[in-house]
C-alpha cells in the first residue's frame, strides 16, 4: 500500500502562489518534487510526481489472472503486457434508479408519478479519512427518486404539510454573510419562490419528520440551501438537511431536484428513449405545411434534375415551403 503526504509547510510558500489552475499547480508541484529529490517521510523513498484525483474510487481491471477472476492492479498488469481498464466504484446508487427507469416505469403501468428506492454500498476517493464516519471510502446509503411530470411539479399531498414550519438557511441569507435561518412554513417558502417546487417542499417536509421521529433535536436541525457555485450541474434546486454535532453542522441527507439530467444522459448514450408517454385529455392539433409530390409528373419535366428538385424542396422550412406555395399559385413559376 501506498501513502500520500502534503508537505504544507514548504510548498505553499515556494510553489502555490499566483497560480489558481490545477494543472499549473500540479506542474509546478511535480518540478517541486524533482528539484529537490523530495522524499516520504517514513520510507525515505522517491516521491513521485502528483496526480489529479476524482471524487469516484478507481479499480483496476484487465483479463483475470487466475480461476478465480482476481483482477490485477495496474502495475501488475503493466508487467504482464495486458491493457488494464479503468472502472470506478459506485459513488452513489441513484444511478441503479435511472438504469432501470423503464423496467420501474412498466411496474407503475407507465403513469407518473412514482418512486422507487434503495438501500447499498458506495464508494468515494478520499484521501485523508478522518472525523470519526464522516468522511469515510465505503459507506451506506438510501435513496428515492421521484419521478413527475416536469411541467407540473405540484403534489397531491402537498396540502398536508404546507403548514410545517422549518428553519431554511437559504441563499440570500448565506450571500448577506449570516449563518442564522428563518423559520418559515413550506407553503410559503414555495409561495415565495424560495424552494423551486411543491415536490421538493414535500420531501423537505419528509426529510424533517423523518429525522426528528428517529429522536434528532428539532433546535439542531436546518436546512441549507446550495449556492450557485456549489449547485451540482444537473440540479435545478438543492438542499441539505443539516444536523449540528461535536464536529458542527454536518450535512446528513441531500435533497435535490434533478430535473431530467440522469435520464437524458443515460438515453443519449445507449440510444434507449427513457421517457413517459401520457395520453392528452383534448388532442392538439397543428396545422403545418408540407410538400407533396406528383413524381411522374415531375420526372417527364424536369428529368436528371429530379432528384435534386426534391431535395431542395424538402429541405425547407415552412416559410420557404409558403412562399413557395404562392409564387406557383401564380401560374410563373418559382425559384429554388
Amino acid at each position: 500500500m501506498g501513502a500520500a503526504f502534503l508537505r504544507v509547510h514548504v510548498i505553499p510558500s515556494r510553489i502555490c502562489y499566483g497560480s489558481s489552475s490545477t494543472t499549473i499547480l500540479g506542474l509546478k508541484l511535480g518540478n517541486f518534487v524533482k528539484r529537490t529529490r523530495l522524499k516520504t517521510p517514513l520510507l525515505e523513498t522517491k516521491c513521485l510526481n502528483p496526480n489529479s484525483l476524482t471524487s469516484c474510487s478507481p479499480v483496476a481491471s484487465a483479463q483475470p489472472v487466475n480461476t478465480l477472476g482476481a483482477f490485477p492492479t495496474f502495475e501488475t498488469a503493466e508487467r504482464l503486457g495486458c491493457l488494464p481498464f479503468h472502472r470506478y466504484l459506485r459513488p452513489e446508487t441513484a444511478q441503479g434508479h435511472f438504469l432501470n427507469f423503464s423496467r420501474l416505469l412498466e411496474f407503475n403501468n407507465g403513469r407518473i408519478p412514482f418512486a422507487s428506492a434503495q438501500i447499498g454500498r458506495s464508494f468515494r476517493n478520499e484521501i485523508s479519512p478522518r472525523a470519526g464516519l464522516l468522511r469515510v471510502r465505503e459507506f451506506t446509503m438510501a435513496e428515492i427518486e421521484h419521478y413527475v411530470d416536469p411541467e407540473d411539479k405540484r403534489h397531491e399531498h402537498f396540502h398536508d404539510v404546507r403548514d410545517v414550519a422549518l428553519s431554511l438557511l437559504d441563499r440570500d441569507i448565506q450571500y448577506a454573510g449570516s449563518t442564522v435561518p428563518q423559520k418559515l412554513t413550506i407553503g410559503d417558502a414555495v409561495e415565495k419562490g424560495i424552494v423551486a417546487n411543491e415536490t421538493l417542499g414535500y420531501f423537505l417536509v419528509r426529510i424533517y419528520e423523518f429525522l426528528i421521529k428517529i429522536g434528532i433535536n428539532p433546535s439542531r436541525l436546518r436546512f441549507r440551501q446550495h449556492m450557485a457555485n456549489e449547485m451540482a450541474h444537473y440540479a435545478t434546486d438543492c438542499w441539505d438537511a443539516e444536523i449540528h454535532s461535536s464536529y458542527g453542522w454536518i450535512e446528513c441527507v441531500g435533497c435535490a431536484d434533478r430535473a431530467a439530467y440522469d435520464l437524458s444522459v443515460h438515453s443519449a448514450k445507449t440510444g434507449q428513449p427513457l421517457l413517459v408517454r401520457q395520453a392528452l385529455k383534448e388532442p392538439i392539433v397543428t396545422e403545418k405545411e408540407t410538400p407533396e409530390f406528383n413524381k411522374k409528373v415531375i420526372g417527364k419535366t424536369f428529368g436528371k434534375d429530379s432528384a435534386a428538385i426534391l431535395k431542395t424542396v424538402e429541405s425547407l422550412d415552412e416559410a420557404g415551403l409558403v412562399r413557395l406555395r404562392g409564387e406557383l399559385a401564380q401560374g410563373w413559376g418559382a425559384s429554388l
